[in-house]
């Protein structure tokens, strides 16, 4: 029985993507340096790129089928909070690889930010509406919910992309006008999730069937339906195991993020691409990622 339960927590699947991510991640460690150093062969450049991107994307699925186990299990909004984090930690990462490629380019962490949202809120969560409808037919959303995230969404965006074109320095803030817009964002969000995890919580829990809002009274009810839900005899062990797979598959991702952008900068110097086209087909697998996370 216990054998079967472990199994259960971590399928075959789990422990291919697993090993097989710390394998590719401990032989680039290794040999990476020699692999990809000066001079950089075309053939060497391309099988790179496909065992990395193969890599980073299993791993990236990976991180979102843990996040979405823990969330069913924790419940809601903490299951909400959790996926959103581990999107965000996928999303940093690829960024910051970005970053790390050589060049001067400040606005490319504000492009890449800008085209994946772009993807998501258009073509993935368009794909997810239509699969949605034609497997389960009409769905209940909390509209509540889905009214707060979408302002938050278009305040930060307005904030973060729209605003700079309006400053003295135009398309930058300056050093003075970035850390008080990185403080008001923080504390937006601070009070954001004030909102989700105590405040107006209702919110952003689904509704019952046949109905898109939560009344006040009706949280309690809900609420004690999460926790008969979530608990168990090995409810806290198998959160402590799907925590450590979690993080057990975003550490591929930080370490090959960078052995990727030293091969996509190759690829951008051989083949003449535009820079800000290639340099944000690298959110890519985030893009992939989001599709699992959004359904």
């Amino acid at each position: 029985m216990k054998q079967s339960g472990q199994q259960q927590i971590i399928p075959p699947i789990t422990w291919f993507r697993l090993l097989s991510s710390w394998l590719i991640m401990g032989l680039f460690m290794l040999f990476g340096a020699d692999w990809l150093g000066v001079p950089l062969s075309t053939a060497t450049a391309t099988a790179a790129f496909i065992v990395l991107f193969i890599t980073i994307l299993a791993a990236s699925f990976g991180v979102v089928r843990e996040a979405d186990h823990l969330a069913h299990q924790l419940g809601e909004p903490y299951g909400t909070l959790i996926l959103t984090l581990s999107i965000v930690a996928v999303e940093v990462i690829l960024i910051v690889s970005v970053l790390l490629g050589p060049g001067e380019f400040p606005t490319i962490g504000r492009d890449s930010i800008f085209a994946a949202m772009m993807i998501i809120l258009n073509l993935v969560m368009g794909i997810c509406l239509i699969a949605g409808w034609a497997c389960h037919g009409d769905q209940e959303l909390n509209a509540q919910g889905a009214v707060a995230y979408l302002s938050m969404i278009v305040l930060l965006t307005g904030i973060a992309l729209v605003l700079p074109n309006y400053t003295s320095v135009a398309g930058n803030f300056s050093a003075t006008q970035a850390v008080g817009i990185s403080v008001l964002t923080g504390l937006l969000y601070g009070v954001f999730l004030w909102m989700q995890m105590r405040s107006h919580r209702r919110y952003f829990v689904q509704p019952p069937q046949g109905s898109m809002t939560i009344k006040a009274m009706n949280i309690l009810q809900t609420e004690q339906d999460t926790c008969i839900s979530t608990s168990g005899s090995h409810a806290p062990r198998t959160l402590v195991i799907r925590a450590c797979v979690l993080l057990a598959l975003i550490l591929p991702i930080v370490l090959l993020a960078h052995y990727l952008a030293i091969v996509m900068d190759y690829g951008i110097a051989a083949t003449g691409a535009p820079i800000r086209l290639v340099k944000n087909s690298r959110i890519f697998p985030l893009t992939q990622a989001c599709g699992n996370f959004l359904r």
